[in-house]
């Protein structure tokens, strides 16, 4: 969603030729990734342990892949 919003921003400053709309998609761009980064990602990590930094290594942030992702189950037992 936040990738759409980025390309829709973009593609408002060039047809409308506003530096504003593109200082806004590019101020939208690093605020998410600072979030991510700092927030969003550690929290993950702690909910999810090694599942998630699996997934991660095979999941890009902004740019998307044309190949699935085929995820290695791991079971991990809490007792």
């Amino acid at each position: 969603m936040i990738l759409s919003e980025v390309i829709i921003q973009a593609g408002g400053s060039i047809l409308f030729a506003s530096y504003g709309i593109a200082g806004l998609a590019v101020l939208n761009v690093i605020i998410h990734t600072v979030y991510f980064i700092r927030v969003a990602e550690p929290n993950l990590e702690k909910r999810f342990g090694r599942d998630y930094i699996a997934y991660k290594e095979y999941v890009a942030r902004w740019i998307p892949k044309f190949h699935p992702w085929k995820p290695v189950i791991i079971l991990s037992c809490k007792e």
